[in-house]
């Protein structure tokens, strides 16, 4: 069980005052009264967790994270240590992490999907475990006539495409099915077998509806010329997950930038400075063509 937590706050800047909102969250789940400690964090797109015996040192733990460079333990501070009386289990928190939270999980947002706003999910899914906004709506959407009724299950994906992850896994290799759901969410793909993903027509449908749906198209299509231009024709944004090669190419960096100006971070270096994309990008979002060519 987890019998407490404290999150732990990283500033940004050194001398700057604990109130201010500028930090980085993360939290600290002790487990069996410290035998274990599991560190649970956002990084922008990223849910990262380090599992460590109660034989490792807490700042070791603060130190390192599961992906990229480590942090400096000694810029961090904990708020105060948060028993808990709901006794959740380690069993719950990934099914939690598992359902709710990863379907709901949305690209990095500074005002809105941040690493403070994960650490404040997690605290509140440990404080009260049975409310309803930690329980798949998804699932909760899904009648079990749906479970063998293939008309249903079309119907159903139509209203609740995130109910794709719940269906059986005949239902879940129908391409009619499939298409339902990917049509209204494009991000659902992710719920479809390999054959599906790799399906020209099925990833099209997908990116149509969300550009953010390009890294569960099947790595044989993901950066086909036609797959990267519906991407980003969305979400300019997708570009970073684009091959260098489309980065280059002219066409695709403009269309990204006309969607989201901040795509023009991920243009390649040899159009970063071409006149046409840098006033697309400033037409679409000035801010974004400003602090792009800061960063240049």
């Amino acid at each position: 069980t987890i019998p407490a937590y404290p999150e732990t706050r990283q500033p940004y800047w050194t001398s700057q005052p604990r109130f201010w909102k500028t930090y980085h969250a993360f939290m600290m789940l002790e487990i069996d009264n410290g035998a274990l400690f599991i560190l649970c964090e956002r990084k922008t797109d990223m849910l990262e967790m380090v599992i460590g015996a109660e034989s490792i040192p807490y700042a070791f733990m603060k130190a390192f994270r599961a992906a990229g460079p480590g942090r400096n333990p000694g810029r961090c501070f904990d708020e105060p240590r948060q028993p808990l009386s709901s006794r959740v289990t380690v069993r719950q928190l990934i099914g939690w992490i598992d359902g709710p939270v990863e379907e709901k999980w949305r690209p990095y947002d500074l005002l809105h999907a941040n690493c403070q706003h994960f650490a404040e999910d997690v605290q509140q899914f440990l404080l009260q475990p049975g409310s309803s906004r930690h329980i798949s709506a998804s699932a909760l959407q899904l009648p079990p006539a749906a479970l063998t009724d293939h008309s249903l299950a079309v119907s159903i994906m139509k209203q609740h495409p995130g109910a794709l992850k719940y269906l059986p896994e005949k239902f879940r290799r129908d391409a009619d099915v499939v298409v339902a759901a990917v049509s209204v969410d494009g991000n659902t793909l992710r719920y479809a077998p390999e054959e599906l993903r790799s399906d020209r027509r099925v990833a099209l449908i997908a990116l149509q509806n969300n550009g953010y749906a390009l890294p569960y198209v099947h790595a044989s299509i993901r950066q086909d010329r036609e797959i990267v231009l519906a991407a980003v024709r969305q979400n300019g944004y997708v570009l970073c997950y684009c091959a260098e090669h489309h980065r280059q190419d002219r066409e695709i960096a403009l269309q990204a930038v006309q969607s989201d100006g901040y795509a023009l971070r991920y243009v390649g270096e040899a159009l970063r400075w071409d006149p046409q994309i840098l006033l697309a990008s400033g037409i679409q979002n000035p801010v974004a063509l400003t602090r792009s060519t800061i960063l240049f």
